[in-house]
């Protein structure tokens, strides 16, 4: 057994590590938001990296002086609340970049009012698992290579043949991986991750 705060898929760790680009990176994607008047879709599938990626970008929004406001929508909540509603009514008025992780999950009429009201803000920038009526901006996509990086970030090497496997396994979902593996190190099964021994 692990306690939950070592484990090394805790989510405070996971949720610290840097968004890893199959292609481009951070200079490509900021030309690209600029040319697109700081409007466009993050596109992937699940566990890919967009929610990553659209918060890291939220940060260098900041730091170049561009304020913004996330809205967090999922299966669970599909619909925007009265509070997101506001917010997004705010950040539009306040011309602020408003961000959407979870927009192809609105009901067609609520992602029709928001993209109305997000057409004089600073900008529109979502995270979608399909196509949703804005351009591309970037495209996740996940590979056994980028685990095996994100894992060495995470300082757990895992045997040669197990980084596949579980690649494999949750259908390149690299988010279900680290589940997976938080909670085999939270059973105490070290099976396939080199140099660990159980306590």
């Amino acid at each position: 057994m692990i306690r939950a705060r070592e484990n090394p898929f805790a989510s405070h760790r996971v949720d610290a590590l840097a968004y890893r680009f199959e292609h481009g990176g951070w200079e490509d994607l900021s030309a690209r938001l600029h040319r697109q008047g700081y409007r466009g879709a993050i596109i992937g599938p699940y566990g890919s990296g967009k929610t990553t990626l659209l918060e890291q970008l939220a940060g260098r929004l900041r730091i170049a002086g561009r304020e913004s406001q996330r809205i967090f929508v999922n299966a669970q909540r599909p619909r925007l609340t009265a509070s997101q509603w506001r917010t997004v009514w705010r950040t539009a008025a306040c011309r602020e970049v408003v961000l959407i992780d979870g927009a192809d999950l609105l009901p067609w009429w609520q992602w029709q009012a928001v993209r109305c009201l997000c057409v004089r803000s600073g900008g529109l920038i979502v995270a979608a698992h399909r196509s949703c009526g804005l351009p591309v901006l970037y495209r996740c996509t996940s590979s056994v290579a980028q685990l095996r990086q994100l894992l060495a970030d995470l300082d757990v090497p895992l045997a040669t043949d197990m980084a596949q496997l579980l690649y494999e396994e949750h259908l390149g979902d690299i988010r279900a991986v680290f589940r997976a593996l938080y909670l085999r190190l939270a059973a105490g099964d070290f099976t396939g991750i080199a140099g660990r021994d159980a306590p």
